[in-house]
């Protein structure tokens, strides 16, 4: 699904104790056969590295023992973040993303970039954490994708909570476009009533997946 999704950003001025953690990350996924001149070489190849995931994961906690400016810790672990975006993360990289989403001092859009992966990443196992993390308003447009998410993640298991959780998300303006495109993916034809209020939205994407969603799931006859 096409999103804005928030940038690394090039300009980012790196210090040289952030240098030195990227290049121990590069030396440990070394030693397990991803050769990168640079970790954020991972997140522009299209090639999978499934014996980087691990690698991945464990730098996640491993940054919190080390010595950095909040900005750069900050930046290493949307590093990190996005690098797990990926298939291959799925069913092991969960809970330490989970976990990631929820650091306090994490930035609004370095957490999106966490919640991203976690749309990816996310399965039935993680159903209560997502609905949770989903459910707190304290993060925000954070949490874009992680809404997005209980359209998969809601298909395997417990399907009428899951959709639920997302009508109640409907009067959240943060992230009523991705609760309706969730819907719409459940085909949860008993949210039509809510989702039609919002064909005329405000918010262009909240009105365009209104749209979408209610060609989709109202009865033909009703149209």
């Amino acid at each position: 699904m096409e999103s804005e999704e928030p940038g690394l950003g090039e300009d980012f001025p790196m210090a040289s104790a952030t240098r030195n953690v990227m290049r121990m990350i590069a030396r440990d996924l070394e030693l397990v056969g991803v050769h990168v001149k640079d970790p954020t070489d991972l997140v522009q190849t299209d090639a999978p590295y499934p014996a980087a995931v691990p690698v991945l994961i464990r730098w996640i906690d491993q940054l919190r023992t080390i010595e950095l400016s909040d900005a750069d810790r900050s930046y290493l672990w949307e590093m990190l973040a996005r690098a797990l975006t990926v298939r291959e993360a799925r069913r092991v990289a969960g809970p330490a993303l989970v976990r990631l989403f929820r650091e306090e001092q994490l930035p609004e859009m370095k957490r999106w970039a966490v919640g991203n992966a976690l749309d990816t990443v996310a399965d039935a196992s993680m159903l209560d954490e997502i609905i949770a993390i989903a459910r707190d308003r304290r993060f925000g447009m954070a949490r874009q994708m992680v809404v997005n998410a209980l359209g998969r993640v809601g298909k395997e298991t417990r399907r009428e909570e899951v959709i639920d959780c997302l009508i109640e998300l409907l009067d959240d303006e943060t992230v009523v476009a991705f609760a309706i495109m969730a819907l719409t993916k459940l085909r949860a034809v008993r949210a039509v009533d809510e989702i039609a209020k919002h064909v005329d939205s405000h918010i262009p994407i909240a009105k365009k997946s209104a749209r979408t969603a209610m060609a989709k799931l109202r009865p033909a006859e009703d149209r």
